[in-house]
């Protein structure tokens, strides 16, 4: 699999995770989450943006230095 690849495979991954907070966000709003029970989802969410994006970044840098 090349730098690519991955790079387009992490976007889409980054926007399923995109879905999932907008669904976490609508649980919580129509009552199937308690507050206590979406924070750490949310939180957990955060965390898998954050790696999601240095993954790309780094896929990127690989792909414009190749």
């Amino acid at each position: 699999m090349s730098y690519k690849d991955k790079a387009h495979f992490y976007a889409t991954a980054l926007g399923s995770l995109s879905e999932v907070q907008n669904q976490l966000l609508v649980a919580r709003d129509v009552g199937y989450l308690v507050k206590t029970a979406f924070n750490p989802i949310a939180d957990q969410t955060i965390v898998a943006s954050k790696l999601l994006n240095g993954l790309i970044k780094t896929s990127k840098t690989f792909i414009h230095n190749s």
